[in-house]
């Protein structure tokens, strides 16, 4: 009886730590679940019981730990902590509802760019975006993405679904894939893989929008292939274009009589060989009846350009560009366009923060003294070089200084965009809008090729161009930009000398320094 008395007097505090253990387990299946789980409710009972068991028993110890002099400092530190983490909770609230980021990389790689807040401000029909991606692929990046998104609209609505707990919705709505993200607005579905912001305003754009506008570039004559994808190549044009709801489609003018009606715009950049009669002939008919057209010379390939250009007014210069005062690399040959480069546009009115580069340009500027296209087209300069740059019209022998006799000096206008003035209506009977004709003639081919597209603004530049000929000007902005690879690429000696400085030279330093001190203080 005696050993059953003590047994019974040591069971209060096992039963009070039990009961504290108890009502910590409670609160992490709370935590854990999100909701009053049902193995939460039966523990955080048996822990209250344990508890009011130990009260029971012992009422003395309770009421001294709760008016002692050491539960009076410990009341004092509980109060504290617990306005300190009222105020915790405070500032997080806060912090939940007035949010402000940082974006401390160079690039700007974690802020929204202007063109995305544009099309998301002026978001004018829901989309709904439900999400197949588990943690670890992504997820955290996409609701990230997805929250700044909604910071600018409130037409998005926001699922997350994992395609392994629920198969026959994925099975419904086409994914096969975890890490995939689908789009609906509008009766229309989309479907993206990435997760990054131009993945998804991408998507975004094809739900919302109408049918893709058709830019068809012109092949044929050993212009870059839009399907190619070595340096010389257009497949990054053509993947830029249709992340904004573009369909690329190529035209071979020998097969056929006349532009497509569907054509939004012909791109002719830089052909090697001429074209047939028959093929500028179906090109200047689509272009005066209101086509639109991007013109991409080369200094070295000039087949048909300049005769094109001619009849709008436009003169493509016989020459290179050279720039010492504004060049990439110290490179004359490589002129870059900047800040003041750019002249008031439409296409490049948000580009005075970026850079273009344009390798291996010539001039293009309105023709002077030219009486036959006055008053029918506006032509206004894109962008210039400094004044320090002139026109080598010698391709074999380029000078280091102009020559005043030949060359023509700057600064000189390497893009121009020309629209025709004539832009009333048609006749009495007929009060459709007349079509105007829209050309961008840029001096550059290389810039826009795989090797060259995305270095600096020049992606930009082309997209803007294009937006500006398809008559959608709200999509032009500037661009979110790829995230910058920053790899250290090493020679084999300069990584055998950080190996040995880091694990043999400093260990080997610190080493000695200590030897040193110990020695000193012997």
């Amino acid at each position: 009886m005696e050993r059953l008395s003590r047994l019974m007097d040591k069971l209060p505090p096992v039963f009070a730590a039990l009961g504290l253990v108890g009502l910590v387990t409670a609160a992490g299946l709370y935590q854990a679940g999100g909701s009053v789980q049902r193995y939460a409710v039966p523990v955080l009972v048996a822990s209250i019981a344990l508890l009011l068991y130990y009260v029971i028993e012992r009422p003395n110890t309770v009421v001294r730990a709760f008016s002692g002099r050491t539960a009076k400092y410990g009341g004092n530190t509980l109060a504290m902590s617990v306005a300190f983490l009222m105020i915790l909770a405070l500032l997080n609230v806060l912090a939940a509802r007035f949010s402000y980021r940082v974006d401390l990389t160079e690039a700007k790689e974690y802020t929204l760019s202007p063109q995305t807040i544009k099309i998301l401000t002026e978001l004018k029909q829901p989309v709904k975006i439900t999400s197949f991606t588990k943690e670890g692929q992504g997820k955290e990046e996409l609701r990230d993405t997805l929250k700044q998104f909604s910071a600018y609209t409130d037409k998005l609505t926001t699922e997350y679904v994992d395609p392994d707990l629920q198969p026959g919705l994925a099975r419904q709505m086409g994914v096969e894939f975890s890490g995939t993200t689908v789009l609906e607005s509008g009766g229309k579905r989309q479907t993206v893989m990435g997760t990054g912001e131009g993945d998804l305003i991408s998507g975004i754009l094809k739900v919302t929008r109408g049918e893709p506008r058709k830019v068809y570039f012109v092949v044929g004559h050993g212009e870059p292939d839009p399907e190619g994808f070595d340096q010389n190549g257009f497949s990054g044009v053509k993947q830029a274009l249709e992340a904004e709801n573009y369909k690329v489609e190529t035209l071979n003018l020998i097969t056929t009589t006349k532009v497509p009606d569907d054509a939004s715009l012909v791109v002719l950049a830089a052909p090697a060989k001429p074209l047939l009669s028959q093929e500028s002939q179906a090109l200047t008919d689509y272009l005066d009846k209101g086509g639109k057209a991007l013109i991409l010379a080369d200094p070295t390939r000039m087949a048909l350009l300049p005769e094109i250009a001619d009849r709008y007014g436009v003169e493509i210069g016989k020459g290179v560009i050279l720039e010492t005062g504004q060049s990439l690399s110290g490179d004359p040959r490589v002129p870059v366009i900047a800040g003041q480069g750019y002249l008031y546009s439409p296409i490049t009115k948000n580009m005075q923060q970026m850079a273009t580069v344009f390798p291996l340009s010539t001039m293009v500027r309105q023709k002077k003294g030219d009486t036959a296209t006055a008053g029918k087209y506006t032509i206004t300069p894109l962008a210039q070089t400094t004044e320090r740059s002139w026109l080598a019209t010698d391709l074999n022998n380029l000078r280091p200084t102009p020559d005043p006799s030949k060359d023509v000096v700057g600064p000189l206008p390497i893009a121009v965009s020309v629209i025709s003035s004539d832009a009333g209506t048609g006749s009495a009977a007929d009060s459709a809008p007349k079509k105007t004709t829209r050309l961008v003639i840029i001096g550059d081919v290389v810039f826009a090729t795989n090797g060259w597209l995305n270095v600096e603004g020049n992606r930009d530049f082309l997209v803007n161009s294009v937006s500006w000929l398809s008559e959608e000007e709200d999509l032009i902005s500037v661009r979110a930009k790829a995230p910058a690879n920053r790899r250290l690429i090493m020679t084999g000696g300069q990584s055998s000398l950080v190996m040995y400085s880091t694990i043999i030279v400093l260990p080997l330093a610190v080493l000695g320094f200590g030897a040193w001190v110990w020695w000193g203080r012997r």
